[in-house]
């Protein structure tokens, strides 16, 4: 029995170095961690990939047109938005991707698989440490298409591509949901109209992403919602100060659903970088709130949501280099 005592209690010390070591890998798509690899002379054919603790992807890209992409500033981020909106109806390209988001998957095998741990991360009554870290993503992975217009970002200095963007609309599929760090069965279909995009230059690094769109809910208990996102990451290495623009993480999301249009989910992420001087390193700490409310959801499913405390504290410490 100690012998049995002693190996569950290395097992859940072992769990939470994973978790908190997961939680420290980069958060936003950057060198050594993204990468993009260009198929034939024209950069017109594109295969990424993007390794990410919180939504990890691998993408095959096309042209459908004959014109070749444009190359944007990658220092000048107003135009870059601009670009992308203005020519967000003449499609040019496809993009086929599968993605999976690997600590949201961990946090739901802890709870179902590990349950006295998952318990044990209780803090107080408010705060749940592994619901932390691992909350904000209403499943586990996704396929998806895209369709629309595509441009490379690039450095005009050195003539150096860093980047690329999108405008257009995705389609995506799924087969679960995750409702407070359960999986819950539940083919899905989405459609969002969306602009992305990321470069990844020496001295600044730019990831951005806004969304409208809507989600079909095959499970009769989960109420089919529309929604709105925006998130930005940013880190600019030679800049020391304390602007809201610079060295800074926002992400903000909402969903109603279509029944009777009330807010579902609520989510407001807000983060911060810390460049260190003479070196790569960048240390950031993402601190945030989210309500996961009833009104999303029927049945069983939205008594369980119904009494339970549906705000939860968000908290994603990270290191990038």
């Amino acid at each position: 029995m100690m012998r049995l005592l002693i190996s569950h209690t290395r097992m859940d010390a072992m769990l939470v170095l994973f978790v908190f070591c997961f939680c420290l890998l980069p958060l936003s798509a950057q060198a050594g961690k993204a990468w993009i690899f260009f198929l034939n002379e024209q950069h017109s054919r594109t295969l990424d990939l993007q390794i990410d603790p919180y939504y990890s992807a691998l993408g095959y890209g096309d042209m459908v047109s004959d014109e070749e992409p444009t190359v944007l500033d990658a220092h000048a981020e107003e135009s870059i938005y601009g670009h992308l909106l203005w020519h967000f109806f003449d499609p040019q390209s496809v993009r086929l991707e599968v993605s999976a988001n690997p600590l949201p998957i961990l946090g739901a095998y802890l709870k179902r698989q590990r349950s006295d741990f998952y318990r044990k991360a209780q803090v107080n009554e408010n705060f749940h440490l592994i619901k932390a870290m691992t909350l904000g993503f209403p499943d586990p992975g996704a396929l998806s298409i895209f369709f629309g217009n595509k441009a490379y970002i690039g450095d005009y200095e050195t003539g150096e591509l860093t980047g690329v963007g999108y405008g257009g609309v995705l389609l995506s599929f799924g087969n679960y949901h995750v409702v407070n760090n359960s999986l819950v069965a539940d083919p899905w279909v989405e459609m969002e109209t969306k602009l992305k995009g990321g470069s990844f230059a020496e001295d600044r690094e730019i990831n951005f992403s806004f969304r409208v769109g809507g989600r079909a809910h095959l499970n009769q208990d989960i109420k089919h919602t529309v929604y709105f996102a925006v998130k930005r990451d940013r880190v600019d290495r030679d800049y020391f100060g304390w602007s809201p623009l610079k060295n800074s993480a926002l992400e903000v999301r909402v969903d109603v659903n279509v029944e009777d249009y009330r807010p579902s989910q609520y989510l407001v992420l807000l983060g911060k970088k810390f460049p260190v001087r003479d070196s790569r390193l960048v240390f950031s700490l993402g601190l945030g709130l989210l309500r996961v409310a009833g009104s999303g959801y029927k049945g069983a499913l939205a008594n369980s949501v119904a009494h339970k405390n549906s705000w939860s504290i968000l908290l994603r410490p990270n290191i990038s280099f």
